[in-house]
């Protein structure tokens, strides 16, 4: 983004990012971002209880290392955010029928869980869009593009138990510390707020674990 462009984009918001209870939604992390050659990430102010902090936040989809290649540096990573959008369960690639968005999602997670650089890093997987995969049962079936689904066709608990059931065989396999939540929306500024919620209680609970106190 250009520096015009973020300018005005921030100014229109002058009013709700001037207030002192501002959190950047995930939609401001992704406008503000700006692409360096050190690929050093993205600092999230944060304060609790008094305390102020911050987060680095890296896209590890849009870096210039590529692939998994970042996982090389997880000694100072406190946790992975693996974010899936569960709509697209019967979305495929219009060049290779056979590639199916989800199941690739799916193959990409296990290949972070497999790595030995990650093994004591939590992981945060946010299952997202969950509203469009209501409205897509009826008409799409599970079982048409995941022939291990043996949940009742249309009913959305059993969708999401399958769904999470799918990144938790990579959990029980390399025995990660994996979390799983659900997102109504997907990846949008409306769930930023929560998103960020739930990275603070995770790396508070992984704090108080390190120290024995859980």
């Amino acid at each position: 983004m250009g520096l015009q462009s973020f300018c005005c984009l921030f100014f229109n918001a002058i009013e709700r990012i001037s207030k002192k209870s501002y959190q950047p939604s995930l939609e401001d992390i992704s406008k503000a971002s700006v692409p360096s050659q050190s690929d050093q990430g993205l600092l999230i102010p944060r304060k609790s209880a008094g305390r102020r902090y911050q987060y680095r936040i890296v896209d590890t989809v849009g870096s210039n290392a590529g692939g998994c290649q970042w996982v090389y540096t997880s000694d100072t990573v406190s946790l992975v955010v693996h974010i899936a959008d569960i709509a697209t369960y019967d979305v495929t690639h219009s060049n290779d029928k056979s590639a199916n968005e989800l199941k690739q999602n799916v193959t990409l997670f296990q290949k972070v869980c497999s790595s030995r650089w990650l093994a004591e890093t939590p992981v945060l997987v946010l299952l997202g869009n969950v509203e469009e995969l209501m409205e897509k049962l009826p008409h799409s079936p599970i079982q048409g593009h995941f022939a291990a689904f043996m949940g009742q066709p249309g009913n959305v608990a059993h969708a999401k138990a399958f769904f999470r059931d799918l990144y938790l065989q990579a959990d029980r396999k390399y025995k990660m510390r994996v979390w799983i939540d659900f997102l109504d929306k997907g990846v949008t500024a409306a769930i930023g707020k929560t998103a960020m919620g739930i990275i603070d209680r995770i790396l508070t609970e992984e704090s108080l674990l390190s120290y024995g106190l859980r």
